[in-house]
């Protein structure tokens, strides 16, 4: 909820114009549509405000290393299916 362009516009931008930036969402929003849309945007990983003094460190850690980290609460809804849903799977690409 940023006031002048969103989060995931943001990413777009960062990464079209500074493609060695890593970037890692750190959102309030738990949702699993805009972590789909985070990383289909260019980020690396995602962090839950809730969650990041635990999985910050994780996150940074993990994309330092070539690897996208998604907080667990979050990937949960993806491993048990709840993400996305059946009629509307597109595949994760950006």
């Amino acid at each position: 909820m940023l006031p002048i362009l969103d989060g995931i516009e943001a990413t777009r931008r960062i990464v079209r114009e500074l493609p060695q930036t890593h970037v890692i969402m750190l959102s309030g929003c738990h949702a699993p549509e805009p972590v789909y849309s985070a990383l289909r945007a260019g980020a690396q990983g995602y962090v839950l405000k809730s969650m990041a003094r635990a999985d910050l460190p994780n996150a940074v850690h993990a994309v330092i290393a070539g690897d996208k980290y998604v907080s667990p609460a979050i990937t949960a809804l993806f491993v048990n299916g709840v993400w996305p849903p059946r009629s509307r799977q597109t595949p994760l690409t950006a």
